[in-house]
């Protein structure tokens, strides 16, 4: 905070000390790597300031700011997030964001996350039939018994137990009330080159998105879904396609 005549100036910045853990993801940089970055995400890095020190006014730009929502999650921001919820430990953490990103319940532009279709479906059907467990509050409550159970404070069978008898009753009450939701379907526009009968739809694998034949289990024609990369072959100097 700046005081000057009746004015209160207030910067806003951080700066990562030591990254630890968080090395790993790319969007983290080093302590000294962007400090001349002029950054709009309130974490630009503040020159080293002491209590009284007199400042000169270097320049003053009257500009109008409009209120923008927040950013989306990074990888790092969202375990920022789940730390300050008490959620996980760092162990969990990695699994945690490699099983959003395999289950493709997000996927990832730059080093944003963005939820998809399937994400937003199976988080609302969540939320409707196991709104009490799939809470932030809950998970934290959890970790906190878990940890005692560890420490030997209390008796890690009475808090499954405690869990698993209510837990039960909603995944039977689920398996009848919740309604089976299939994802939109996404037409190629090409005519099956097998049966020559059925059309070419993308569908969600286990292992991320594939071109299928809509004449199935007749016709099982399936073929990777691929994605041109905007670089060349180090060999032999052609395009590259996921």
């Amino acid at each position: 905070d700046v005081e000057s005549a009746a004015h209160v100036f207030r910067a806003v910045g951080e700066t990562i000390r030591f990254p630890g853990f968080l090395r790993v993801y790319a969007d983290v940089a080093e302590p000294d790597e962007d400090a001349d970055k002029d950054a709009d995400d309130g974490k630009e890095k503040i020159p080293e300031l002491e209590k009284g020190e007199v400042l000169r006014l270097l320049s003053m730009k009257p500009e109008q700011k409009f209120t923008q929502p927040p950013p989306r999650y990074t990888e790092a921001t969202l375990i920022k997030a789940m730390e300050e919820q008490g959620i996980g430990r760092p162990s969990t953490y990695a699994p945690t964001i490699s099983t959003i990103l395999d289950r493709n319940y997000v996927d990832k532009e730059k080093k944003f996350l963005f939820p998809t279709e399937l994400g937003i479906i199976v988080t609302d059907l969540l939320i409707e039939h196991f709104g009490d467990i799939v809470d932030l509050r809950f998970t934290a409550d959890m970790e906190s018994k878990l940890d005692t159970v560890e420490e030997g404070t209390q008796d890690g069978t009475s808090v499954l137990q405690a869990f698993y008898a209510p837990f039960h009753e909603q995944i039977v009450k689920a398996g009848t009330a919740m309604e089976k939701v299939k994802l939109q379907t996404v037409h190629t526009g090409e005519k099956c080159p097998e049966c020559k009968v059925g059309d070419l739809v993308v569908k969600e694998g286990r292992y991320g998105k594939f071109i299928a034949c809509t004449n199935f289990p007749a016709c099982k024609y399936t073929r990777n879904q691929e994605t041109t990369v905007d670089a060349n072959c180090p060999l032999c100097g052609s395009g590259l396609l996921l």
